[in-house]
């Protein structure tokens, strides 16, 4: 039997835990594409009262909001000063509880990690343990903490990036709630973009060769054995790629990448828009207008939605399964999420998805705000709060808030007609490096955190106001 090899990538796991520091559990998130690997690590916020009994459906809930579709809980965490292999086992069986909340549809039995490190000491276990079966639990021999994190994860993965802005009509009525009434319209949203007018472009937007032209899609309903399950490489047909299957690859950028406001580069996402198609056999004909008598007292409201979703895929991952799979069921959920973020019978919302890429994680992570009143408004100051905590991110400084959110679509400037660029694609950091200056008598000052160096009055940037 081969040996299971543990590879952790992220930074932000502790390999000595403090009971002030560390307590409560903490989910271990990584892809099915890559076995065994942990990319990061976030909080559990939702308790039961105990910090060891999570309340499932409202972490199920914000985790499918913050996670990219194609990153899943893998994992759990048991911080105890008790015996390891029995935490690990409280873990194994807490993460798959909370994989049933997640992937309702897969049946069948899966390893998850069961990591159980001992308060003020070195010693952290780590096990595997199959779903369901307490029994089942085997020791890790090796675990290897991987220096080249961010490369071994992109060489083999890749994003794709879709927006789509939103004005939807919500029919509220005295006898159905307002949750019921949204849930109506997702289910609308969902069957059209299943539906065969919905057509999906994909396009790389850091090559513009012939070779990489955009490719058109439409969903396709298969989900034999899974995403990933016995998947093969998928090869070129006399020279030509089928484009039924092209690969993700074909749009991957290899060497443009997008550096957030923390100083963490990721690759440029392929670009998926979605187009709808009229059908040709619709007739022209005048516009009609019907007339229908309500039999209760409605209120008409207009919402407006912004939704913009990541997605992480295996680069050798079909465009039309990336699509089906992965970009679709994203926008379908986070359209559902959004009902949750504000009460539409109170106020008119403004409901905006943002992605961030804080220090410590090598995948962006997804928050959706209101910002019906700004960003001041006590509700999303506790949100941005809550955030850092699941994160673990410091509290001094703010790293969750619009201005720190990537730019992956090119924008007009404020000022003047530059184009902003996607991402952060000025020089960064560029003390680092540098011998002291040497001047006599001069002052240190010690910062801490990116910037992005200007020349002055670049992008008409004015550093004397």
């Amino acid at each position: 039997m081969e040996e299971k090899v543990l590879r952790i990538l992220c930074s932000n796991l502790s390999k000595k835990y403090g009971k002030e520091q560390q307590t409560g559990l903490q989910w271990l998130i990584g892809v099915s594409f890559m076995p065994f690997t942990v990319i990061s690590s976030l909080k559990c916020l939702h308790t039961d009262g105990n910090p060891f009994t999570p309340d499932y459906a409202a972490e199920a809930d914000d985790l499918r909001v913050l996670l990219p579709r194609g990153l899943e809980v893998i994992g759990a965490l048991f911080v105890s000063d008790t015996n390891g292999r029995d935490n690990a086992i409280k873990a194994g069986h807490i993460c798959s509880k909370l994989r049933r909340y997640l992937l309702p549809m897969q049946n069948e039995s899966s390893f998850v990690i069961g990591v159980a490190p001992i308060i003020n000491t070195d010693d952290t276990e780590y096990f595997m343990y199959m779903d369901g079966k307490s029994s089942s639990i085997e020791a890790f021999k090796t675990v290897i903490h991987e220096e080249k994190s961010a490369q071994y994860l992109w060489d083999t993965a890749c994003l794709l990036h879709c927006q789509m802005s939103l004005n939807l009509p919500v029919y509220l009525s005295s006898n159905k709630s307002s949750e019921e009434q949204f849930s109506l319209v997702v289910e609308e949203f969902a069957a059209n973009l299943k539906g065969p007018r919905a057509v999906f472009q994909a396009e790389s937007v850091a090559s513009q060769s012939e070779d990489c032209s955009p490719l058109l899609l439409r969903y396709m309903d298969s989900n034999v054995g899974g995403l990933y399950k016995n998947i093969e490489p998928l090869k070129k047909n006399n020279g030509h790629w089928n484009e039924d299957y092209l690969p993700c690859s074909k749009l991957c950028s290899t060497d443009k990448c997008l550096l957030s406001a923390s100083g963490v580069e990721i690759p440029e996402p392929i670009k998926v828009t979605v187009l709808h198609q009229s059908s040709d056999n619709v007739k022209a004909r005048a516009p009609t207008v019907g007339f229908v008598t309500a039999q209760e007292d409605i209120r008409l409201i207009m919402l407006v939605i912004k939704l913009d979703v990541l997605c992480l895929a295996l680069r050798e991952l079909s465009l039309a399964d990336a699509v089906s799979k992965l970009i679709i069921p994203a926008l379908i959920d986070q359209l559902s999420a959004m009902r949750k973020v504000s009460d539409i019978r109170t106020k008119q919302p403004k409901l905006c998805a943002y992605h961030f890429c804080p220090p410590g994680f090598l995948h962006p992570l997804t928050a959706i705000y209101d910002l019906g009143f700004g960003e001041t408004e006590m509700k999303q100051v506790e949100l941005r709060k809550r955030l850092h905590v699941r994160l673990k991110l410091p509290l001094d400084r703010p790293m969750v808030r619009v201005a720190n959110a990537l730019t992956l679509a090119t924008t007009d400037a404020v000022a003047g007609s530059h184009p902003k660029i996607k991402g952060m694609m000025r020089l960064t950091n560029v003390h680092i490096g540098l011998s002291s200056s040497g001047v006599a008598g001069g002052q240190m000052c010690l910062l801490e955190g990116s910037y992005e160096y200007y020349h002055y009055l670049q992008d008409d940037f004015d550093d004397s106001v």
